[in-house]
């Protein structure tokens, strides 16, 4: 079975030299293709591996997998986040002096878990506020950079970001651990 692959899509995979890349440092050969217009026809099986790779780039580590912590709120885990990370959340005070984010003893694990405190009240607006406070004086101490003006949806899966639980700036989204999602055009 052959698979097209457009030369004008995004992915630096799917480019020619991402392609000719990844064949040169697998020693795989692409097999049968054809020309098609600005297209060429790859076999699947190649694409396969390609995809095998990706998903091993994303797997963590298990030492360092089990050192990171569930960041909660309302029984949802929304993200991980390293210990160094949730200590910093906790010290950074809203402009009402109370810290936005906690951390509190898991029940399922041994980890602490970090979660948004009271102060951060329970609608997704007060939330995006809290938070917004709270990132918005990481910036301003170069904790955060590249500041796009953008609000992302945090929610537990992509299904559920017309409702989320509250929103951040994107470039504040990996101090998290949220999964981000978004669209790139070329």
């Amino acid at each position: 079975m052959l698979l097209l692959v457009s030369f004008r899509a995004a992915s630096s995979l799917i480019t020619r030299g991402g392609v000719a890349h990844a064949l040169k440092r697998h020693q795989l050969h692409a097999g049968p293709t054809r020309q098609f217009g600005s297209a060429t026809w790859y076999e699947t099986s190649l694409m396969d591996h390609m995809l095998y790779r990706i998903k091993e780039c994303n797997q963590i580590p298990d030492h360092i997998e089990q050192s990171l912590l569930d960041f909660t709120v309302d029984g949802k885990v929304l993200g991980k986040v390293t210990p160094q990370v949730a200590s910093r959340l906790c010290s950074v005070s809203s402009p009402s002096k109370q810290s936005v984010f906690k951390l509190d003893q898991s029940t399922s694990s041994a980890n602490d878990v970090l979660t948004l405190s009271e102060a951060a009240g329970t609608s997704s607006e007060s939330r995006t506020d809290a938070v917004s406070s709270v990132m918005n004086q990481l910036r301003d101490s170069g904790v955060i950079k590249g500041w796009r003006n953008e609000m992302f949806p945090v929610a537990e899966c992509f299904d559920e970001v017309s409702t989320p639980v509250f929103l951040v700036e994107r470039a504040a989204a990996p101090l998290l651990g949220v999964l981000e999602y978004g669209v790139h055009i070329n």
